[in-house]
């Protein structure tokens, strides 16, 4: 029987994966300061454990699972991280990064930043294992056996 998840999968493949609908959904233009966040454990607003030594950030309003780029200003370094928490919610600040990612920016405390979002159309990653399970259910033919009980659930009476 086929589950929601696999639903799930073959809808994932089946969508237009290239962007968004219009070029100004894929715009993402902010400048403000950024400021290091979750120095310890805990948990983010998606629910995820806090990882300071991963590629992650806060932002206010975006999608969890967004890539955006980061760049520092005042020395030109540049990087991606993912969105997986709310925040910041001090005046001036667009992102909250992770303590790994504010060094791979080159900044303590708080720096002058530029985002942009990232040229993948800021889609979040689909887990291999999802992406080659479908390809499998929708290339290879489905057993008669399967769809016999399938039939015959859906239009028998019990």
């Amino acid at each position: 029987m086929i589950t929601k998840s696999m639903w799930l999968a073959v809808a994932l493949l089946m969508a237009d994966l290239s962007g968004p609908a219009s070029a100004a959904d894929n715009t993402l233009a902010q400048s403000g300061g950024a400021a290091i966040y979750s120095h310890r454990s805990g948990k983010t607003a998606s629910g995820e454990k806090t990882d300071p030594k991963g590629l992650t950030a806060a932002h206010r309003s975006l999608p969890f699972g967004t890539m955006v780029r980061v760049t520092n200003t005042r020395n030109g370094r540049s990087i991606v991280v993912r969105i997986n928490d709310r925040g910041p919610f001090t005046r001036g600040r667009v992102i909250d990064v992770t303590p790994a990612a504010a060094q791979a920016l080159g900044f303590s405390g708080v720096a002058a930043v530029k985002l942009s979002r990232d040229p993948d159309g800021g889609l979040p990653p689909v887990p291999t294992a999802i992406i080659e399970t479908t390809a499998e259910t929708l290339i290879s033919p489905v057993p008669a056996e399967i769809i016999k009980t399938t039939v015959e659930t859906l239009i028998l009476p019990r």
